[in-house]
């Protein structure tokens, strides 16, 4: 067991300001966020907290893995988002959301741009969402960023 990860998964359930982790073990703080004394009992320390403990660390293995998941597609989704706007800056555009806000100019190359960088961002993340959907289905194991960066469309800007 990681602490980091255990700490975190012990706070999905279960107010932080009520415990820390010295290595893997829990401590049981006071309402004044320190831990007790010797002789005194957190009032955190009830049946129900230890038993959702006991819990996580029973089935940490598998809660572990579904929060590694979460991380990475989070870095995924960053990855992707990175990637959609450094294009859009290779144009000379601030950032994605900027170059599909010329989707109604009244300048035609800016409004052409415009549409094929909507066209582009739609497809990037339909793609993005038929990977998690694969991994959540089974159909595939969970890609690496660079993976995941690997299959998305190219942008054809029709010069």
């Amino acid at each position: 067991m990681q602490a980091n990860t255990l700490c975190t998964l012990i706070a999905q359930r279960i107010d932080p300001k009520q415990f820390w982790l010295s290595g893997l073990e829990i401590v049981w703080l006071m309402e004044t966020r320190l831990p007790p004394i010797e002789g005194e009992t957190s009032p955190f320390d009830t049946p129900e907290n230890n038993t959702i403990v006991a819990e996580i660390e029973a089935n940490y293995d598998t809660l572990a893995a579904a929060y590694e998941k979460q991380l990475l597609m989070a870095d995924v989704a960053s990855a992707v988002q990175s990637l959609l706007d450094s294009t859009a800056q290779q144009r000379g555009y601030d950032n994605i959301f900027t170059l599909i806000s010329y989707v109604t100019s009244t300048n035609p190359v800016f409004q052409r741009e415009g549409q094929v960088g909507l066209f582009w961002r739609d497809r990037v993340w339909e793609a993005c969402l038929q990977i998690k959907n694969d991994v959540i289905a089974g159909n595939r194991p969970l890609p690496t960023i660079e993976e995941v960066l690997a299959e998305m469309p190219v942008i054809v800007w029709g010069e």
